[in-house]
């Protein structure tokens, strides 16, 4: 729908509110603000969805969906402007919701930018739906919030769990990073649970929940998931004091106003897709998967070569995974498999570990004990390859840690994902050293911690050190420490917080790998 189309419809809100039960104060005088609000949400819609793209099973599908998407929008076989008003308010209200689906102008703008400017990626989400529309009903069902609440997915993420906001928001149902620990999800150097399909879904449920208790008002129930209660209270109070998302919609953040208009179309056009034209894309991504909690060091290189499968369909199957690697933990982290690969992977998972665990050793280990992860904020005008000379990584690396294709070209305000790997060094005017970031664990295990991001420490730490080498951090320094032979005895020490291997090795005058694997 054009500029003029919209504007049309928005000046004749006064009549269609009357006919439609929408409230009359919910619309703004300005249809320009109308289209920049739908111009925000197609903008973050479609990055998502390019992103998606460039996804192992996408990819695998063969070309015709590479080739649709770069056709962009086509005529659908029925005209959009050729259905009426009417038309979509039946259909809206042929569906057993327990949200309301009020129906306005602003809502047939939305729909109108599904169907018509954005019609080569339906078949793409329809196709998605299936594979996670079962679980996302499943889960919602669980904590008593209606199913169609899986439509959010839609609006948050294009069904992306590797989707990330400009404000950092991530994976299926968009988590801001404490909302996410809130609700019990991990994130840290190795794990992302707001990108674990199945956890963030728990986690959003749980969250949709709380905020309907507050309002009793679904509308503003998901009002609050997007902007936040506090927001939501702000507008309650500026309208004074309506209790509904057209009451205080004037009153709204920018991104709001267009989120409840947007659920409405997407709700619309996943139902009624084939009244339009509109054929799914079936996408060959196994719907039975099967989940093996693994309680050790994993590297998806050895579940690849004993398994036979790739390491990019296992990051596809297993998005939490910032390295393509589990650590070692005593609650497990999942790995997901498709079904007809568990049984091999059953059959071989002894010396899958084995083979993990030489690897690590032997070279991973190096590479990976001193990564930090860094958000880079796309410039104007930056590539690949500036960013990646930014940061001394490969523009290759840089791609692949993003899922970008050979010929992606990055947007201004688009989040590029750096691993950059930091080294200890030792300054000679204070001999601090410059140390690399120890990720917690937040197991039931008291102040245990990732020793070399790697080996999981007890609070106690037990090891064999020569009678010589100092008991107390008293009186030592780097270069005035020896170690002379003779009989050995056991110095246990309690872990504090904060500290790692490199504080405690110098506290007692030893070595990482002393502590670590003994003398």
């Amino acid at each position: 729908m054009n500029i003029r189309n919209i504007a049309k419809l928005i000046s004749c809100a006064g009549i269609m509110i009357t006919v439609l039960s929408a409230p009359r104060t919910a619309l703004s005088q300005n249809p320009i603000s109308e289209i920049n609000d739908m111009s925000y949400f197609a903008a973050a819609y479609s990055s998502n969805y390019d992103s998606l793209l460039h996804s192992y099973y996408f990819r695998k599908s063969g070309q015709s969906i590479q080739h649709r998407y770069q056709l962009g929008p086509s005529s659908q076989k029925v005209d959009f402007e050729t259905v009426t008003d009417s038309v979509i308010y039946q259909r809206l209200l042929s569906l057993n919701t327990k949200i309301p689906l009020e129906y306005n102008p602003i809502v047939r703008g939305y729909v109108a930018m599904y169907l018509k400017k954005m019609n080569h990626s339906i078949d793409i989400t329809l196709s998605l739906a299936e594979y996670y529309f079962p679980m996302f009903e499943e889960v919602l069902d669980k904590y008593g919030v209606p199913c169609e609440l899986k439509y959010l997915a839609i609006i948050e993420s294009a069904l992306n769990p590797n989707a990330v906001s400009k404000a950092g928001a991530t994976g299926l149902w968009q988590f801001m990073f404490q909302t996410g620990k809130t609700y019990d999800l991990e994130v840290g150097t190795f794990v992302d649970e707001r990108r674990d399909p199945l956890k963030s879904t728990h986690a959003a449920a749980r969250y949709l929940r709380d905020l309907n208790k507050i309002y009793n008002n679904w509308p503003l129930a998901i009002a609050a998931y997007n902007c936040g209660p506090g927001n939501v209270n702000k507008a309650i109070a500026r309208s004074g004091g309506e209790r509904s998302f057209w009451g205080i919609y004037n009153y709204l953040p920018r991104e709001t106003r267009g989120y409840i208009p947007a659920y409405i179309a997407a709700v619309y056009m996943m139902n009624f897709y084939s009244k339009h034209g509109i054929t799914p894309t079936h996408i060959s991504i196994p719907t039975a998967n099967d989940t093996i909690v693994v309680h050790q060091d994993m590297d998806f290189c050895s579940v690849a070569k004993y398994v036979d499968i790739s390491i990019e369909e296992l990051r596809t199957l297993n998005p939490q995974y910032k390295l393509s690697f589990i650590p070692k933990s005593e609650k497990g982290y999942p790995l997901r498999l498709p079904h007809n690969k568990t049984i091999t992977f059953l059959k071989f998972q002894d010396s899958i570990y084995s083979h993990s665990r030489d690897s690590l050793l032997n070279s991973a280990v190096k590479e990976w004990r001193s990564v930090k992860t860094i958000t880079h904020v796309v410039r104007r005008n930056e590539t690949v390859g500036k960013v990646a000379s930014k940061y001394g990584v490969s523009a290759a690396d840089v791609k692949r840690w993003n899922h970008l294709s050979k010929k992606s070209k990055l947007k201004a305000g688009q989040r590029l994902i750096i691993y950059k790997k930091t080294s200890v060094v030792t300054s000679s005017n204070n001999s601090k050293e410059t140390e690399t970031k120890i990720t917690k664990n937040t197991t039931d295990t008291a102040n245990a911690v990732y020793i070399d991001t790697l080996t999981l420490i007890s609070d106690t730490i037990t090891y064999t050190a020569t009678k010589n080498e100092k008991t107390t951090e008293r009186n030592s320094t780097p270069t005035t420490r020896k170690t002379a032979k003779s009989a050995d005895k056991t110095v246990r020490h309690t872990v504090k917080s904060g500290e790692n291997l490199f504080r405690i090795a110098r506290k007692y005058n030893t070595t990482v790998d002393k502590i670590k694997y003994g003398p």
